[in-house]
């Protein structure tokens, strides 16, 4: 078991992709309670990011979380895969507010149903849909200059500006990144710099995002 950050203490694995494995702990089981006595959900960031999610990325860290509020019990957990199949782990000890993650390891998109037991009754239930990554856009040449523009526009130097120019002309780095070359006069202040072109995803929708580093040289 692994400890997790601030009260998550303990891990075991719940690994599904053909075959589940898991990693359990002998005790005595402890009479069922009702479900207001757990918390009970599943996340894609894994322990650094436990935070309750009902759709998952392919390539992301599915997790089942289970946490005893009252008290240390028994639990188990099962999946059932978008294929129809089931798969349960061996029931495990959970100490009492002590939240355990169950990593759960699938590359079948589509709805999973989890479910958490204690004492053979459910005490929780969550469904969560893996799907395809969202990939960010791609960052060619117009749409570096279009994102430049818009940027300098922005800024009051650039807007009163005696002479100015932007150049992107290969300034390609990557499939997601531009980089282009700006530079401009106001009176007697001249100023130049570099503009950062980007693509990114923010829930699941694609976004260009723009950055300048600049300096008065003169």
């Amino acid at each position: 078991m692994t400890p997790l950050p601030h009260r998550m203490k303990a891990v075991t694995f719940l690994t599904a992709f053909a075959v589940l494995l898991f990693a359990s702990g002998a005790a005595s089981v402890p009479e069922a309670k009702s479900a207001g006595e757990y918390s009970t959900y599943v996340g894609c960031g894994g322990p650094a990011n436990p935070e309750p999610s009902h759709v998952c990325q392919r390539g992301e860290r599915p997790s089942a979380y289970f946490e005893s509020v009252l008290g240390d019990t028994v639990y188990e957990v099962c999946v059932l895969y978008p294929t129809g199949r089931e798969l349960c782990a061996p029931e495990q000890v959970a100490f009492a507010n002590t939240l355990y993650e169950n990593r759960i390891t699938t590359s079948i998109l589509g709805v999973h149903f989890v479910v958490w037991k204690v004492g053979g009754v459910a005490v929780g239930e969550w469904s969560f849909r893996l799907v395809k990554p969202v990939r960010a856009p791609t960052i060619r040449r117009p749409e570096a200059e279009r994102a430049t523009r818009s940027l300098l526009r922005e800024i009051s130097t650039w807007r009163y500006r005696a002479l100015g120019f932007y150049d992107c002309f290969g300034g390609k780095v990557n499939r997601t990144e531009w980089s282009c070359r700006v530079a401009w006069i106001k009176g007697r202040r001249c100023f130049r710099g570099r503009v950062r072109v980007f693509g990114y995803v923010k829930n699941r929708k694609r976004f260009v995002g723009s950055h300048i580093r600049y300096k008065r040289v003169c």
